[in-house]
């Protein structure tokens, strides 16, 4: 999934050359015969943009997800920064175990440790 943050939408407007509703997403995705790799930083960023709500898109998706690109921003441009145990994404349990997660934070060891840390806490209480 691409970002369509506020930038990209006053530069397209109605000419959205991103893949950003559900239902082309899917049937992309059927045409194709291939997965999701979900970014949640680019879903928190476009469903921000388009007033829409991630945590029905992941749900509609959840059949089509094969795993997960883990940062977390300001919903309004893709930072990729750092996250903790309360992320959206940990906090309302929306990753699915059992699917490949990458956790794309830009930041010093140290500090991608410390989300590696979180995602092996979060594994650990689900399973």
């Amino acid at each position: 999934n691409n970002v369509y943050s506020m930038e990209n939408f006053e530069l397209f407007r109605e000419n959205n050359p991103f893949t950003c509703c559900t239902t082309d997403i899917k049937e992309t995705l059927d045409e194709l015969n291939i997965s999701l790799l979900l970014d949640v930083g680019h879903l928190d960023v476009s469903c921000q943009t388009e007033k829409q709500n991630k945590f029905k898109i992941i749900k509609s998706l959840e059949d089509k997800i094969s795993g997960y690109h883990l940062s977390a921003n300001d919903t309004f441009r893709d930072r990729n920064d750092a996250f903790n145990s309360n992320a959206w994404f940990i906090k309302q349990n929306y990753i699915e175990l059992g699917k490949e997660i990458t956790v794309e934070v830009y930041d010093e060891f140290k500090v991608l440790r410390s989300c590696i840390n979180q995602i092996d806490r979060y594994v650990s209480r689900k399973t």
